[in-house]
C-alpha cells in the first residue's frame, strides 16, 4: 500500500455540499461527487490521461469490513486532479443511514496494476444521517455546529452562513449575528476591501499570495499569453525559415529555388513572410563581372539594400547582401540585378537564407 500521495482537496463540509448536489435529500444518497489528486511514489502528479480506479467504503480506518465498492475503468486525470461520480453504477442504498462513521479507500492503476493509495479518507457523520451536527441546512436549529447554512440558529459554531445567529463563532457569512468570535461585526473588514500598500511595512509576503503574471495581465502590461512567457535561458522551436539558392540570371529579377523551408513560401521569385516579425535575410553568389552592377535586396519590391561589383575582365568575386528586415505577414523579399553581370555561377555557388528572429 502506498501512503501520502492522494491529495484530498475537500473538507467534510465540501464533501457534504457535493453530495447534496448529486443525491436526493434523504438518508438514501443516490450519488456523490468526489474530487482528489493522484500522485506517484515521488509525490509528482501523474501524466494526463484516463486511469482505471476503484473506490470502496469501509467501516474502519484500517482493516474492517468493506461495505460498498465501485470500479471505473477510465477516470480522466488532468495535472493530477480528477473528479468522479460515485454511486452511479453501484447504488449506496441505506449505507449512510445505517453507519455513523465511514472511510473511503481509493485504488488506481498508474502502470503497475491497481494499487491502494492511502490512508483512507474519513467521511465521519454521513451527509444524510439523522444527526444535524454536520447538516447542510439547519434553518431553525438551536445548535448547528457544522451547518453549511444556519438561518436562525442560536449558536452556529462553524456555519458557512448564519444569517440571524446570536453567536456564529466561525461562520463564513453571518449577516445579522450579534457577535463573531466574541467581537462585534464592526471589528472586521468586509469581504471585498483594499489595503494601502504603504502600511505593509513588515513581515514576508508568501509567494502563494500573489502572481506576477496575473498582476501584469490585470494591468494590461502583458496579454492573454502571459502563461507562455519564456524563462531567461530558453530555446525557440518551430520558427519559420527558408534555405535555398539563386538562379543564373545576369540581369533583372533573380529566380529562387527551395532546398528546405518551414512557413516561408516561395513562388520562384519572391519569398513571403507567414507572420509579422523581424527576419534575417542573407544572399551570397559568385559572379565574374564584365561591367559594374548592383545586386539589390528588395522588400515588397522596393530596394532596401544592395551590393556592388565594379567592372573588370575575369573579376570573379562573391557578392553578399544581408539585412534584418521588419516585415508584416504577407510581405515579400526578392533579389534584383541592376546592370548587366558578365557571368554568374548558379545554384552550386549561391546561398539564400531567411529566418524569423523575433
Amino acid at each position: 500500500m502506498r501512503f501520502g500521495y492522494i491529495g484530498i482537496k475537500q473538507t467534510l463540509g465540501v464533501i457534504a455540499a457535493m453530495m447534496l448536489l448529486a443525491g436526493a435529500a434523504s438518508a438514501d444518497a443516490s450519488s456523490i461527487l468526489y474530487q482528489g489528486l493522484l500522485r506517484d511514489s515521488s509525490g509528482t502528479a501523474v501524466s494526463d490521461g484516463a486511469y482505471a480506479m476503484e473506490f470502496s467504503i469501509w467501516d474502519a480506518a484500517t482493516g474492517g469490513t468493506m461495505l460498498w465498492t465501485e470500479s471505473n475503468g477510465a477516470v480522466a486525470v488532468s495535472e493530477g486532479a480528477y473528479l468522479v461520480l460515485l454511486g452511479g453504477s453501484t447504488p449506496f442504498g441505506a449505507l449512510f443511514a445505517d453507519q455513523d462513521a465511514l472511510w473511503l479507500q481509493v485504488a488506481a492503476d498508474i502502470g503497475a496494476g491497481l494499487e491502494v493509495f492511502g490512508p483512507r479518507v474519513p467521511l465521519n457523520s454521513a451527509p444524510y444521517a439523522k444527526k444535524v451536527e454536520h447538516a447542510d441546512h439547519a434553518a431553525t436549529a438551536t445548535t448547528a455546529t457544522h451547518a453549511t447554512t444556519a438561518d436562525s440558529a442560536t449558536n452556529a459554531t462553524h456555519a458557512t452562513s448564519a444569517d440571524s445567529a446570536t453567536n456564529a463563532t466561525n461562520a463564513t457569512t453571518a449577516d445579522n449575528t450579534a457577535q463573531l468570535g466574541g467581537e462585534l461585526p464592526s471589528a472586521f473588514a468586509t469581504a471585498t476591501h483594499t489595503h494601502d500598500a504603504s502600511h505593509i511595512n513588515a513581515g514576508t509576503l508568501s509567494t502563494d499570495r500573489y502572481s506576477a503574471y496575473t498582476d501584469l495581465g490585470a494591468e494590461s502590461k502583458i496579454g492573454a499569453g502571459a502563461a507562455q512567457v519564456a524563462a531567461g535561458d530558453h530555446r525557440h522551436t518551430g520558427l519559420p525559415y527558408f534555405i535555398g539558392s539563386a538562379g543564373g540570371e545576369l540581369t533583372g529579377l533573380k529566380s529562387i529555388a527551395t532546398a528546405a523551408a518551414s512557413g516561408i513560401t516561395n513562388d520562384g521569385y519572391y519569398l513571403k513572410a507567414p507572420v509579422a516579425g523581424r527576419y534575417y535575410v542573407h544572399f551570397q553568389q559568385l559572379f565574374a563581372t564584365g561591367a559594374a552592377f548592383y545586386l539589390e535586396l528588395r522588400h515588397n519590391g522596393g530596394n532596401t539594400l544592395h551590393g556592388f561589383l565594379p567592372g573588370g575582365a575575369n573579376d570573379m568575386k562573391d557578392i553578399v547582401v544581408s539585412r534584418i528586415v521588419n516585415m508584416n505577414a504577407g510581405d515579400t523579399i526578392s533579389f534584383y540585378i541592376n546592370g548587366n553581370a558578365g557571368s554568374t555561377w548558379g545554384a552550386p555557388h549561391s546561398t539564400i537564407t531567411m529566418w524569423l528572429i523575433g
